[in-house]
């Protein structure tokens, strides 16, 4: 029998991550890949996940396998299709759909508008993994390490398990970063 960690991450926690990943290598099982969410979700946070699955599978001469976080839901329907949508940030949200527990497509980028006028491509209501308050309604649930490995198990070939494919984030859009102001001119 398959043995699972499992933990939550709480955006802007994810220096919680390191002291569950230590039990997790500690269990006696032996380990034979590592599955990381790759997003969409905290710029950083995903970028932590992936480092961390990363260098675990240096260690442990293993395969990572990355899967979108929005595969591996908790309160996600036991058939796997489900949409899903966030806030995107910067006055917009996002739109995904989940089919059997894959991503199908990427995410879409779209205004407030454009999420309530959406054709329902679905029964089901949409699952979201925000807090905060969205233009439509959603029942709220979090990404599962434990949903994720079970998803790897059940939807990857062993092919794809032992491929060592680059591990890519999925990024809602491209990362807003300013420069920095001009400091005032050197003393002399």
């Amino acid at each position: 029998m398959k043995r699972f960690s499992r933990w939550q991450s709480n955006r802007s926690h994810n220096s919680l991550l390191f002291e569950p990943l230590e039990r997790a290598l500690k269990l006696p099982n032996p380990l034979n890949y590592v599955v990381v969410g790759t997003g969409p979700g905290s710029y950083t946070g995903v970028r932590i996940g992936i480092s961390a699955a990363l260098g675990i599978s240096l260690v442990k001469k293993v395969p990572v396998v990355g899967i979108s976080s929005l595969c591996g839901l908790d309160d996600a329907p036991s058939d796997g299709i489900y949409p899903v949508i966030g806030d995107a940030r910067r006055g917009s949200y996002f739109w995904a759909e989940v089919n059997h527990w894959k991503l199908v497509g990427d995410p879409e980028i779209c205004s407030s508008d454009e999420l309530v006028s959406r054709p329902k491509a679905s029964t089901r209501p949409p699952l979201t993994c925000d807090r905060t308050e969205l233009p439509v309604p959603a029942k709220i649930t979090h990404p599962s390490a434990e949903r994720l490995a079970r998803t790897a198990l059940h939807t990857l070939d062993p092919a794809q398990l032992s491929d060592s494919a680059p591990v890519e984030p999925i990024y809602l859009r491209a990362p807003y970063i300013t420069t920095p102001k001009p400091k005032g001119r050197p003393k002399s």
